[in-house]
């Protein structure tokens, strides 16, 4: 923690003022858990009676409900020059926590293209991505100033928003929207680092030379967004208290950063992600063909049914037990 700091308010009527930026977040843009966990914490931090703003890049395809309206325009130091942004908010119905969005009004419309990180037209990653989500991270700091009051928290989610702590710690010293603001950065995959050129970094607000052999940035001779975000945040987490400590000591789990995970090990604690039983209930699942519960499960067995059927199992594969797998098909 940085010993500049205002302390932080502990245990307050009001509870605390949390920022949360995340490049995905169900149910308006998923990819994959990342989008789980965006959509579902916000909603239990806001039911324990915490502000909750939840920050998202405007993307072309977001499900929105309803037109986001304006808030306001900023404009986000990105390296030598500024990029015009847009700072909107959209309304969820039944949902507890905001909804800010962050649009590029520069040339390169970071947002204003298909997909979230690959352009779906050949299914590989967009190649300005670092300084798509670079430029989200500075912009999400200046959207909290736009919003103005203090911030408890921000919340850095994987390594598209692994740089505002960095940001923040570096650049809004002294400036007191931040003054009392705790910086966490949760690690959901560490398998994707984002590893670019050293020259990004200057888009960031750092010197190109600050990306040398043994800094916080610098990892192979690329600058490394994961390990950034590891080393400047206040406090790390990851999604569960064993893969928080296999990612410290294996190799194969770590991806090259264990030793670095090691250094915060102080800081570095699992929670166990779990699943919305409001929404994931057979109860009261909308898209299950009947329902079921604890107190009745003939629902069940229709449910199987219409799987079987679905599938195209015959009746050869009665009292077979179905499992099933949901997962990404990729390296890891």
């Amino acid at each position: 923690m940085d010993p500049t700091r205002v302390p932080r308010a502990q245990g307050t009527a009001l509870g605390v003022r949390v920022a949360l930026i995340g490049a995905e977040m169900t149910p308006v843009a998923k990819v994959g858990g990342l989008g789980d966990v965006m959509g579902a914490l916000p909603e239990a931090l806001a039911r324990r009676g915490h502000e909750v703003v939840v920050f998202l890049p405007r993307y072309r395809d977001l499900a929105l409900p309803a037109p986001p309206r304006e808030r306001g325009r900023i404009e986000v130091p990105f390296g030598p020059r500024a990029e015009p942004g847009v700072v909107l908010e959209a309304v969820i119905p039944g949902r507890q926590a905001r909804l800010v969005l962050i649009d590029h009004a520069g040339d390169a419309r970071f947002f204003d293209r298909p997909g979230i990180y690959d352009d779906p037209r050949g299914g590989r990653g967009y190649p300005d991505n670092g300084e798509r989500f670079v430029f989200f991270s500075r912009a999400c700091l200046e959207a909290m100033r736009l919003l103005g009051g203090v911030w408890d928290v921000l919340h850095a989610n994987d390594h598209q928003t692994a740089m505002a702590p960095c940001m923040m710690r570096a650049q809004y010293r002294g400036d007191m929207v931040f003054a009392r603001t705790g910086s966490l950065f949760t690690i959901h995959n560490l398998g994707y680092q984002g590893m670019y050129p050293p020259a990004l970094i200057e888009r960031a607000g750092f010197s190109v030379d600050q990306v040398r052999p043994g800094s916080p940035f610098e990892f192979w001779g690329q600058l490394n967004l994961m390990k950034a975000g590891i080393l400047f945040a206040d406090a790390v987490s990851t999604v569960s208290p064993r893969y928080a400590q296999e990612i410290q000591s294996q190799g194969e789990q770590g991806f090259g950063l264990e030793g670095v995970l090691a250094e915060r090990s102080r800081d570095l604690v699992g929670i166990l992600n779990g699943i919305d039983t409001r929404v994931w209930d057979p109860a009261h699942d909308p898209h299950l063909p009947a329902h079921y519960g604890p107190a009745d499960l003939a629902g069940k067995a229709r449910c199987r049914e219409a799987l079987a059927a679905r599938a195209g199992w015959t009746r050869a594969h009665d009292g077979w037990p179905f499992v099933g797998l949901f997962s990404r098909l990729v390296d890891q």
